[in-house]
């Protein structure tokens, strides 16, 4: 299935490099896959998605189901 990005904010992704910082990344979706990248980060180690609680998700399935907050090592 896709994943659909309702409305016009910030998409809410981070990725931090070998230094363990996050900052703010751009997304690009592609057939069955979501593309995030940073300026800065050259080769990310960690991955997170609406981490901070006080921000709100906008990524959906096709079912409407929402995508949950999650962090990769």
């Amino acid at each position: 299935k896709s994943w659909v990005m309702h409305g016009n904010d910030p998409v809410n992704f981070e990725i931090a490099g070998a230094d363990g910082k996050f900052v703010p990344a751009t997304a690009k979706f592609l057939p069955g896959a979501i593309e995030v990248k940073a300026v800065g980060v050259a080769a990310p180690r960690q991955l997170r998605y609406l981490w901070n609680w006080q921000k709100t998700g906008r990524l959906k399935n096709d079912y409407g189901l929402p995508l949950a907050p999650f962090f990769i090592r």
